[in-house]
């Protein structure tokens, strides 16, 4: 079976003990002679240790190092930490949407319940001061919200938030400590942003250049010269079962994938070439029989 059944996965778990000092499998360690003096044990050499010290296959092993680094670059790179700051994101942007919006109406609220005027054109001040596009502000970018919120904040002084402090909201909170809310909230949201812009931007920075397959078929060829040069290489079979072992399983497993996936082709398209019998109605017999009983342009009516 050719080697590019395998999928990119397969193939990467082929090479990866022929590239590395990790034998992939739980490492065997043999006891040494009994008259070695001690007790040491003895370490199974790897794959790629045993590639290296044979004439046949030593310069190969560069050349599969090179294309198992091309294989590994078309795997996505790991962005848990990506979708960690994009949960992060979302609830923080909901927290602030919903805080900065009751906050906002609070303001028009409170305007309306007092009786003082001058109260009322300062509640309203403010209100147009830190929300300068009123509920708009929910619906803006998460850097644009954060943004806002921190554009406020600088334009807070001591007397507003005197002001702001002594307008009581609930039992415990009050006006400022709502609006301080919308502040921590829209910073945290803020910064959070950026480390998700500055990941995002690590992703893209990561993903594979090569193409696909440029990276399987140089993969390939350099599995088909180590092959040609371990038939050269004086190896017993044990020694190469443990170099060919996972290439076999993996042809073994490509093997039952393609039988499997024409058996499903060849049923799909018996089952569209067959026609069902198209079972005629009583309309279609009453038609039929009409036209038994019609006479022919040169025929007799009686």
């Amino acid at each position: 079976m050719s080697m590019k059944s395998l999928t990119t996965e397969q193939m990467l778990a082929v090479s990866e003990p022929l590239v590395t000092d990790r034998s992939g499998k739980e490492e065997k360690k043999q006891p040494a002679p009994k008259d070695a003096g001690d007790e040491k044990q003895v370490r199974q050499p790897t794959p790629r240790e045993i590639l290296l010290s044979v004439d046949e296959t030593r310069h190969v092993v560069p050349h599969l190092e090179k294309a198992h680094r091309v294989l590994l670059g078309l795997r996505p790179p790991d962005d848990r930490d990506y979708r960690k700051l994009v949960e992060e994101t979302d609830a923080l942007d909901a927290r602030f949407d919903t805080t900065a919006s009751a906050t906002y109406d609070a303001y028009s609220v409170l305007a309306a319940l007092t009786d003082d005027p001058e109260e009322k054109a300062e509640l309203l001040r403010l209100q147009i001061l830190h929300f300068p596009r009123g509920k708009d502000v929910t619906r803006m970018r998460n850097l644009e919200e954060g943004g806002a919120m921190m554009a406020a904040e600088e334009k807070m002084d001591d007397p507003s938030r005197a002001f702001l402090g002594a307008q009581k909201l609930g039992r415990q909170g009050t006006l400022l400590s709502s609006l301080e809310s919308c502040f921590g909230l829209g910073k945290d949201l803020h910064q959070v942003e950026l480390r998700k812009i500055a990941e995002e931007q690590r992703l893209q920075a990561n993903t594979a250049k090569v193409t696909s397959a440029a990276a399987r078929s140089g993969w390939i060829k350099a599995l088909e010269t180590l092959l040609g040069n371990l038939e050269l290489a004086n190896l017993t079979e044990e020694t190469l079962d443990l170099l060919l072992g996972g290439l076999r399983e993996a042809q073994a497993e490509a093997d039952k994938r393609v039988v499997a996936e024409a058996r499903r082709r060849a049923k799909a398209k018996e089952k569209k070439n067959q026609k069902p019998a198209v079972e005629k109605t009583s309309d279609d017999r009453s038609e039929k029989d009409s036209e038994d009983k019609e006479p022919s342009d040169d025929g007799e009516k009686e």
